[in-house]
């Protein structure tokens, strides 16, 4: 087996182990696909102070399921205020 095809087998094997386990964060992209907005629209809210808490990961920002669902909360609450 080469090299190249051990390297892809591992992918797979890692990819089927970790196929399971459930997703704990987004990245930003992530995120704004999962919310269906672009991501050039989150930083416009980032800048508005409306964007979801942000964790900083050696260099990489997530968004933990738990801050995104307080983003969403706090959407629909800001939402129902604005109608009333």
């Amino acid at each position: 087996m080469s090299a190249k095809a051990a390297v892809k087998n591992r992918r797979v094997r890692t990819a089927e182990a970790t196929a399971d386990i459930p997703r704990a964060a987004y990245t930003v992209s992530e995120f704004c696909a999962a919310h269906r907005i672009s991501e050039g629209f989150y930083y416009k809210l980032k800048l508005q102070g409306l964007a979801p808490r942000e964790t900083r990961l050696l260099g990489k920002i997530l968004i933990s399921m738990e801050d995104a669902a307080a983003w969403r909360k706090a959407r629909v609450d800001d939402d129902t205020a604005a109608d009333e």
